[in-house]
């Protein structure tokens, strides 16, 4: 995954600008094996959101989806 980001990261660089902030948005929890959270990344042109899913099989967890995107909509649904 981080090989990925790096990857198309330079088109985020061009496309959005500077990176200015990041703000966390929320979280949502299945039992006590699944977590999910929502960040907000803010730059100079434009926004995207960050989706990260951990998965606790017994001790440990571990990240089981790392999702971004540029259109927000999404995000309104998720936020109460």
């Amino acid at each position: 995954m981080a090989n990925q980001i790096k990857q198309q990261w330079p088109i985020v660089d061009q496309r959005f600008g500077q990176s200015i902030e990041k703000e966390f948005i929320s979280e949502k929890k299945i039992g006590e094996s699944f977590i999910r959270y929502y960040y907000l990344h803010k730059f100079e042109n434009h926004s995207i959101y960050w989706q990260l899913d951990f998965y606790k099989p017994r001790d440990l967890w571990k990240v089981n989806t790392l999702i971004y995107l540029d259109n927000l909509e999404p995000l309104f649904s998720t936020v109460k």
